[in-house]
């Protein structure tokens, strides 16, 4: 074994500790995310009012398309969270207002690149059994979607944001600490804490994928305060 290879999975390995020591921290507030969303569900397929109520968002999102997925995204990733933990944190949270452009924007053109791939998944798999397209869906989504394009662009625009908006700093950041150090250890929170959530959000139709997407992230913002609080 090379030294190369010898310094790389020892990269992992601390990367995967760290990974796992978050996944423990926030194994509380990850149980009430599942059970709140599994709630969602049940509640779409079996309260008529619920389902009512979440078919008119549903028409309201097609007849808006994209616009939809941007706003409601900025508004969900972006500006509720921070509110949220300005409520919580005031002094801290204050200092992160100053980046409210930055949150909004990278939210927004979140919302619209998820609302593609939901579409996007929606046209690959074509299953006619609702379990197996819900499996194929969850699958496709966290074994790549996520580990190749959502966690790096989250990790790198945040850090970029940390640093200050420097691109070179972020370069210097990535070369220094390596893109296993950096993501992998939020690819294993994504995937034990998330996969349920994501689950989840494909049992519903596809013009309630995101809205559903959106209320989920702003319920984890609100669970996860709340338990470190």
């Amino acid at each position: 074994m090379t030294l190369r290879h010898s310094n790389f999975l020892q990269a992992v390995a601390v990367a995967a500790t760290c990974g796992m020591d978050a996944v423990r921290r926030q194994k509380k507030p990850a149980v009430m995310l599942w059970i709140l969303a599994l709630a969602l569900v049940l509640s779409y397929y079996y309260i008529p009012s619920v389902r009512e109520g979440l078919d008119r968002l549903a028409t309201f999102k097609q007849k808006t398309g994209l616009t939809f997925a941007m706003v409601s995204s900025a508004l969900a990733g972006g500006l509720f969270p921070l509110l949220v933990h300005f409520a919580f944190a005031r002094e801290k949270a204050g200092r992160q207002f100053r980046h409210l452009p930055f949150f909004l924007g990278f939210w927004a053109v979140k919302g619209v690149e998820v609302d593609l791939a939901y579409r996007g998944l929606d046209l690959v798999v074509n299953s006619q059994s609702f379990w197996m397209k819900v499996a194929a869906k969850t699958i496709l989504d966290m074994s790549i979607y996520t580990p190749f394009w959502v966690v790096p662009t989250v990790v790198f625009a945040y850090l970029w944001k940390d640093l200050g908006y420097d691109m070179t700093k972020l370069g210097q950041a990535v070369k220094s600490q390596g893109p296993v150090s950096l993501l992998l250890p939020v690819l294993i929170v994504d995937w034990a804490i998330w996969l349920p959530a994501v689950a989840v959000i494909y049992c519903f139709p596809l013009p309630l994928q995101l809205p559903l997407q959106n209320i989920i992230l702003c319920l984890w913002t609100v669970i996860l305060l709340t338990f470190k609080s």
